[in-house]
């Protein structure tokens, strides 16, 4: 090969490697923006700590909360079941992105249950269906003696 045919080579694979570099900027420039522009959600969570596993004199209770990323008022409905059963609504609004609720649920009255139960939150909006849950695996004896 003669240095002219060499020297052309270099030329066309420099050029190559320059427009393959910039193609991909571009597509990744694309995709980021794209992405962005569509990455909305909501997340449902339980509050660590907030809960326990066990009955305290037919009572439990959490704290749950819901962030939302959605960038626009969404409106939620969050439905709590006990087994099968449901046993509490909450319906709200969050208003602006990056908007977070938090709520402490006492629910009460709760005797007689055939342990293990499930104790599950469903969040809904709209678009899509978010839950979480724990179990509740028994009651705890309250002693009364002194």
């Amino acid at each position: 090969m003669s240095t002219a045919e060499n020297d052309h080579l270099w030329k066309v694979m420099k050029w190559s490697i320059l427009a393959a570099i910039a193609a991909g900027l571009l597509l990744e420039g694309y995709l980021i923006y794209t992405l962005k522009q569509e990455s909305t959600f909501s997340a449902l969570y339980l509050v660590p700590g907030s809960y326990s596993n066990y009955l305290e004199n037919g009572t439990v209770s959490f704290t749950y909360g819901v962030e939302c990323y959605e960038r626009r008022a969404t409106a939620y409905r969050l439905d709590i079941y006990l087994g099968e059963r449901k046993i509490a609504e909450r319906k709200f609004t969050l208003c602006n992105p990056e908007k977070k609720k938090e709520e402490k649920v006492e629910i009460t009255g709760l005797r007689n249950l055939a342990y293990p139960v499930k104790l599950r939150l469903v969040l809904s909006t709209a678009d899509s269906t978010n839950d979480v849950h724990f179990w509740i695996k028994g009651a705890k004896e309250s002693n009364s003696s002194g």
